[in-house]
């Protein structure tokens, strides 16, 4: 057997074993499910270790992906709809801009049936005309609890 054959074979059983790492990791970690959120519903799908879900809010949406590995959650969230981006600050001509961008980051850990952690929201600052995004900032990190729903 040759250097590249041996090369080839470890880079193969080392794929292999990350998968099955991540898999096992999310099989054991389930989140899916609805879960409270202070006011909001958030219901998750899970696949493996991927992570989606969905809110509805009065005139759009909050859309979650991410992963859920080893009782750690690690999700991101997009909004959507004009009216709820409005009701956010947003000016009607600047709501297309950020419509489906990210605006928060979770960073959780599954205890029984709590998800807590820390939530990071984004601070945009725009300008209507011409309407242009100027600067995305992060807020600091704040303590957050999703309960099983």
């Amino acid at each position: 057997m040759s250097a590249d054959d041996v090369l080839r074979t470890a880079l193969v059983v080392a794929l292999a074993l990350g998968a099955f790492y991540a898999l096992i990791g999310g099989i054991l970690t389930r989140v899916s499910g609805r879960w409270r959120d202070g006011d909001r519903v958030i219901t998750l799908r899970q696949f493996g270790p991927f992570v989606s879900g969905r809110a509805t809010r009065p005139g759009g949406w909050e859309r979650y992906s991410g992963f859920a590995l080893w009782n750690r959650v690690r999700i991101r969230r997009s909004d959507g709809g004009r009216e709820y981006l409005e009701s956010l600050g947003f000016a009607a001509e600047v709501a297309p801009l950020v419509e489906n961008q990210i605006m928060a980051s979770f960073d959780l850990k599954l205890k029984g049936a709590l998800l807590t952690g820390t939530f990071q929201g984004r601070i945009v600052r725009s300008e209507r005309r011409p309407p242009r995004i100027i600067s995305v900032s992060l807020t600091p990190a704040k303590p957050r609890t999703w309960t099983r729903a």
